[in-house]
């Protein structure tokens, strides 16, 4: 089991395949692992842009408590930058200093991660994994985070959405070669994205290997 989840990378929308990882053993950390990706059409963007200007201190603003958002790539990311509601919005509490302090530690890993994403993006080596958070992948939607991740490198992305009466638990198609679509019964909600179904996604990410190896 390691070794089949140890040929995928999470694309988001959010923490659900990192859990996945974990349960799995892999605690191999990568850049997207632990967003938030607001929507397609933000990480389509951010791969075109090639990530230009990630995790800027300019750019970051409030996500939640315990995350920030990059505003101009709309991707939120786990921080020790906390927030507080004030006046009915949500403000940083520490102080710019002590902001800027964070920020150049935080800063620093993100790059790191981003150009270990950029390698094996234009390597091929891995599978991407990528789900929508809110509501269910349209195909345009689908075609459009493909087609950027082709232009960086010839990876292989695996789409997967919730089983419907037409496509069960457990199924996988293909739309075009390196472009898979497979099913689980649910995705675990946002206050426990742990409660991941391994056996559900061992089966879809097996037969995505076996179709695009």
């Amino acid at each position: 089991m390691h070794d089949v989840f140890a040929s995928f990378e999470s694309l988001g929308a959010n923490c659900a395949f990192g859990f996945v990882q974990r349960a799995a053993g892999i605690e191999t950390p990568s850049l997207l692992r632990w967003s938030m990706v607001t929507s397609p059409r933000a990480l389509t963007a951010a791969l075109d842009a090639d990530f230009a200007g990630l995790y800027g201190f300019d750019q970051l603003v409030p996500f939640n408590a315990e995350m920030v958002l990059d505003r101009g790539l709309g991707l939120a990311f786990h921080s020790a930058l906390r927030s507080a509601e004030v006046d009915g919005a949500l403000r940083f509490v520490a102080s710019d200093e002590d902001r800027r302090d964070i920020h150049r530690f935080e800063a620093a890993k993100v790059m790191q991660q981003l150009a270990q994403f950029r390698a094996t993006l234009a390597s091929g080596a891995r599978f991407y994994v990528f789900h929508k958070y809110f509501g269910v992948l349209t195909p345009h939607e689908i075609a459009h985070v493909f087609a950027a991740l082709r232009r960086r490198g010839p990876a292989r992305l695996l789409v997967v959405s919730e089983a419907d009466a037409a496509h069960p638990v457990g199924s996988v198609i293909a739309h075009v070669p390196g472009l898979l679509h497979g099913r689980i019964e649910r995705f675990s909600p946002g206050d426990r994205a742990d409660e991941v179904s391994l056996p559900e996604w061992e089966t879809i990410c097996r037969k995505a290997l076996e179709m695009a190896p």
